[in-house]
Formats: structure tokens, sequence, C-alpha cells
């Protein structure tokens, strides 16, 4: 009997070591993927759901049309257009306000080689489309941000323009 009850609670200790590692990847994975300088629990939450909006946009664009490091014109899969833009602490999707309150939002971007390139010098080398936005919540700076890949890069470079040209 001694023996079945040792059985017991060594099966019971691995399988919570093993619930414990899924758990704990999870959790890496979740902050590796949606965070580049913080943590989204400590954003308030309309901070967060505008984030999860813009998540889902960058996510499932078909291809960009124009980029500038305050804006960004995209258009989704249902051949719908969407512009993002940073102005006045703001961020607007096609004049809608997104997210008020923010010292600071910008997208960047990145080539192959993971090196940020600016939108002036924009080339089919663009690979990642990420931002990022600061705000301040009880005195404190937080900072957020995520990153995407771009779909097709091929096919995002037809008809792209830069929005900072005449």
């Amino acid at each position: 009997m001694q023996g079945l009850r040792n059985s017991f609670y060594v099966v019971l200790i691995f399988s919570m070591m093993i619930c414990l590692v899924v758990v704990s990847h999870r959790a890496v994975a979740d902050v590796d993927s949606a965070v580049m300088h913080g943590h989204r629990a400590d954003l308030p939450d309309r901070i967060r759901r505008g984030l999860e909006r813009v998540d889902h946009d960058l996510r499932n664009a078909r291809r960009l049309i124009a980029i500038d490091s305050g804006r960004i014109l995209l258009e989704d899969k249902k051949d719908g257009f969407k512009e993002y833009r940073f102005a006045h602490g703001v961020l607007w999707c096609n004049d809608f306000p997104v997210i008020a309150d923010l010292d600071a939002f910008d997208f960047g971007f990145r080539n192959t080689s993971g090196h940020r390139i600016s939108p002036a010098r924009l080339n089919p080398d663009l690979q990642t489309v990420e931002y990022t936005l600061k705000t301040t919540r009880n005195g404190r700076a937080l900072f957020a941000g995520n990153s995407f890949r771009v779909p097709r890069p091929s096919d995002s470079f037809r008809g792209m323009i830069a929005m900072s040209e005449p």
C-alpha cells in the first residue's frame, strides 16, 4: 500500500511539473509575441482593447499600400482600406479614434536582416512592421509594442508609395 501511495505522489508531482512548464512556456510566448518593451497587463483596458484591434488589422492585412513613421495604410482581406495614424495623442483608424491619451505612437520597419529602415528608404527587403507606444499611468511611463511579418513581400510592394513623398 505504501508503494502505491508513493507512486501516486510521484505521478502527481510529475503532472504538476508538466503543467507548470506548459503554463510558463505559454506565458513567455505571449510576452514575446505581444510585447516588446513592457507587459500589457500594466496598460489600461481601453488601451489594451485598442491594441488588440491594431494587432488584428496588421495580422490580417492583405498588403501595405503606404507607410510613414506616424501612419500606415493597408488593404484588408475584404478589399477595404484602413489608415492608422497618430496625431495629438490619439491613434486614429479611418478618422475614428482607437486609443486616446498616448504620449507617443510610432510605426517602425525592419528589413530581412533585422535592421530598422526608414520609410524614405523602403525597398523590397521590408520584412517586418512594428509599432511602439508610450503612455503614462500613475506617473509611470509604460511602453508596449508588437511586430508583424509583412504578408507576401512581393505583393506588398506593388503600388506602394511613401506617404512623405509629394
